[in-house]
């Protein structure tokens, strides 16, 4: 969530054309849990924004924004995310987070995770498809944390100037393990190279 009525997310994940089919839950932390019931706001998606550049065959521009119907309430639990000021740079420590699996083909999490992974440098290295002014990669090649199915659309949070911004989206991965040096890097959307095109949506 980038304000009160945007949330941002990868394209790929919209799989859609109907946004009334999307329901945003924000102040979730437990999918199983009762007691979150009462900090938790449900809000159904009024508009779909894919990013008109997006390319599904290479995963390119794979973000969109989307507009809930009505306006998330901030509290204690529902706050959103600053966009980008300072870019993490290579071997900066960040933070990934989602509910995704810990490996292919396994079950998704009920409680949201996250792990400590860090920047890589040069990631067309090993994907030769990716353009690093768009796209930011991060592994862990000591712990091997990584992103992995049903963690798209989730963020890289980057401490800056005392507060957490989201530089990346998640967008794709090889495998759940980047340990090692010859596992390939998670790969991220770069939201700082769209913030034109995302403030021309919200502002």
């Amino acid at each position: 969530m980038i304000n009160k009525d945007y949330v941002i997310t990868a394209a790929h994940c919209v799989s859609t054309t109907n946004a009334s089919d999307i329901i945003l839950t924000a102040g979730m932390h437990n999918q199983l849990s009762t007691t979150e019931k009462n900090i938790r706001q449900v809000r159904t998606v009024q508009r779909i924004y894919i990013h008109p550049e997006y390319d599904s065959l290479i995963i390119a521009n794979d973000i969109a924004l989307l507009r809930v119907n009505i306006s998330f309430t901030f509290t204690k639990y529902v706050q959103p995310a600053c966009l980008p000021g300072g870019e993490p740079q290579p071997n900066d420590q960040v933070i990934i987070t989602g509910w995704g699996s810990e490996v292919l083909g396994g079950t998704l999490s009920n409680t949201l995770k996250q792990a400590f992974t860090k920047v890589i440098s040069n990631c067309d290295i090993y994907w030769p498809q990716v353009d690093n002014s768009r796209q930011i990669c991060v592994a862990n090649s000591v712990s091997g944390d990584s992103a992995c199915q049903g963690d798209s659309g989730g963020p890289i949070l980057y401490l800056f100037q005392g507060q957490y911004v989201v530089s990346g989206v998640a967008s794709y991965v090889k495998d759940c393990n980047t340990q090692g040096n010859n596992n390939k890097p998670n790969v991220y959307t770069r939201v700082s190279a769209y913030k034109t095109w995302i403030r021309n949506i919200i502002e």
